[in-house]
């Protein structure tokens, strides 16, 4: 599959999808606490999108509102898996990336772009929720909700 330009990645994320095999939550090895969890993406007719999965991660915080959520959409070509698409939540003062300009709190990459401050309501530490949904709304992924890993 050809790597995606902003162009492509563009109408993939307005195009309708939904989300199969989803794994669980599982302990990610190589960062305690963290944990992780994808699906397959599908398009409107039940196909599966080639190389295409939904993962998801977060980092068990010490404290509440030190959260991370990554909500990513993930591209498979041979043995590299890149990111396409990522929200990225952790809290509104913490400094989450330092490149052309300097991020804190929210923010989203679209390929290797320079990520995007995130400023909607509800995109944040306190309601994994709300943040779920946004992502969902933003990739135009139909599905009812995301797993929360802080509700049985």
């Amino acid at each position: 599959m050809a790597q995606h330009t902003l162009t492509t990645l563009h109408a993939l994320l307005a195009r309708p999808k939904s989300v199969t095999s989803w794994s669980g939550w599982l302990p990610r090895g190589n960062h305690a606490g963290h944990l992780i969890g994808t699906a397959a993406l599908v398009d409107a007719s039940g196909v599966t999108i080639p190389g295409l999965t939904m993962q998801l991660e977060v980092k068990a915080p010490v404290i509440a509102i030190a959260c991370l959520y990554l909500f990513s959409i993930m591209q498979l070509q041979g043995r590299d898996r890149s990111r396409v698409y990522q929200l990225e939540v952790a809290p509104a003062g913490k400094r989450t990336h330092r490149g052309l300009t300097t991020i804190h709190g929210p923010h989203e990459h679209l390929l290797s772009e320079e990520p995007t401050p995130v400023i909607a309501t509800g995109v944040n530490c306190d309601s994994w929720d709300e943040c779920a949904a946004w992502f969902l709304l933003r990739t135009s992924i139909v599905a009812p909700t995301l797993p929360n890993p802080f509700k049985p």
